[in-house]
């Protein structure tokens, strides 16, 4: 389905907590999956770069906070790990609530995208749902932002808490043409809660459209509010893997 796979490491958590990183690389390794997505880059650099280092995984892109106090930290750790896109993950919902806000969070993408192009690094943000639920200017917040940012910051569609926001995902990703540079992918019901996530194929989102729709887009496996034990996640996990290694079905 992708030859451009990876998996976003907050998914595997519970596993890191109970094994350590050395285990659980390992275990994502042997499951498929070379290359892999690290976060808080700025506060787990001691314990992600040798782990990612060990397992021989490359990391095209991370998450890592980008305002002014991580913004170099962060960007240090990047190069090193030589990470591609770093993609803010989380820019909180009053971020969202009217114009001022929405120039305050296009300017901390802009100065992040300055300070990181010397390095050769392009930087992003990663949606929830509720960018979509404020409307700013007679359209939902998300697109607002994107209307104040050069075509050189990316977007890491999450495309789960886009149908929870009830989004027409296929035409978004449309829309955002190039600047789609990663898709964080997990399966579910179309407005159902964040905890309602499912291996890739078990739910009812179009996968196979959504990915055709960005199809040099990066494909990241991202189970961020997984219910179930860890041994449930890795079982959703390798299901998902499998469901990605599988050649296009008509």
């Amino acid at each position: 389905m992708s030859d451009m796979s990876s998996i976003q490491l907050w998914s595997v958590r519970e596993a890191v907590r109970e094994a350590g990183w050395d285990a659980a690389l390992e275990r994502l390794a042997e499951s498929g999956f070379a290359r892999v997505e690290p976060f808080a880059l700025h506060l787990l650099r001691d314990e992600i770069v040798p782990a990612i280092r060990r397992a021989g995984l490359a990391t095209p892109s991370a998450h890592g906070f980008l305002g002014a106090d991580d913004l170099d930290a962060t960007l240090d750790v990047a190069a090193e790990l030589r990470v591609e896109t770093v993609f803010h993950p989380h820019i909180g919902e009053d971020g969202w609530r009217d114009a001022a806000s929405i120039a305050e969070t296009a300017l901390l993408l802009r100065t992040a995208a300055d300070r990181a192009s010397a390095r050769g690094i392009r930087v992003g943000f990663h949606n929830h749902e509720f960018e979509f639920l404020h409307d700013v200017d007679g359209q939902p917040a998300f697109w607002a932002l994107i209307e104040q940012l050069p075509a050189d910051i990316a977007v890491e569609y999450d495309v789960y808490w886009a149908a929870i926001a009830g989004r027409d995902i296929v035409a978004d990703i449309r829309r955002l043409g190039s600047r789609a540079a990663a898709l964080h992918l997990k399966d579910g019901p179309y407005r159902a809660g964040p905890e309602d996530q499912v291996a890739l194929g078990d739910g009812d989102l179009p996968l196979e459209e959504i990915l055709a729709a960005a199809p040099d887009a990066l494909a990241v496996l991202s189970f961020d509010r997984m219910p179930g034990t860890s041994a449930d996640i890795w079982t959703a996990i390798e299901r998902s893997q499998l469901w990605l290694s599988q050649p296009v079905r008509a």
